[in-house]
């Protein structure tokens, strides 16, 4: 069975590229509720859970792409939370 290979750095970017396209269609409304901006300020756990998964060893680089894409859309509508 052959199986397509795609690279890390295409997979990460393919999942940044998704969350940034996410963000910029609902970023505004999803701050505009009660808890966005709260949940847009734990970024930086989400980042370091991520690290902390990678230093472990024991998690897919998959589960590892998808927690930083999360970590990089509360990052942006953190961003969003502080221009609004």
């Amino acid at each position: 069975m052959a199986y397509l290979h795609v690279g890390k750095s295409s997979a990460m970017g393919s999942v940044l590229v998704f969350m940034g396209a996410l963000n910029r269609g609902h970023g505004p409304d999803l701050v505009a509720t009660r808890f966005g901006p709260v949940l847009a300020t734990t970024w930086p756990l989400i980042l370091l859970s991520a690290v902390l998964l990678r230093a472990g060893g024991r998690c897919p680089d998959q589960w590892i792409y998808l927690v930083l894409g999360v970590a990089f859309s509360l990052m942006i509508l953190r961003f969003h939370a502080e221009m609004s």
